[in-house]
């Protein structure tokens, strides 16, 4: 995966893998022992890895639209607000939560 692909997805990872990267971020900060929180740092990992997956899947357009418009901006999310609005909005209807 790349990292322009990671960028453009970044709010939908936020808003679908939130509570999962809390619960691995509390075993980080519980437990000084990287290897108590594996099995968290997987959860997170594949929550991530789906939801560029399915946003890929579902609004391959929009992503890619998104995803251009951010790499042609050098990042400046606030130059590519359309891209994002349309993607965002096409995923929360094709995607539902779980």
């Amino acid at each position: 995966m790349t990292s322009d692909a990671l960028y453009a997805a970044a709010k939908l990872i936020g808003s679908r893998c939130g509570p999962v990267n809390q619960e691995f971020m509390q075993c980080k900060q519980n437990d000084g022992n990287p290897a108590a929180c594996v099995g968290q740092g997987t959860k997170v990992v594949a929550c991530s890895v789906g939801a560029v997956r399915r946003a890929k899947e579902s609004c391959s357009d929009h992503f890619e639209k998104y995803r251009q418009c951010l790499v042609d901006t050098n990042n400046e999310f606030h130059n590519c607000r359309e891209q994002e609005t349309a993607l965002r909005s096409c995923f929360d209807a094709a995607v539902p939560k779980q």
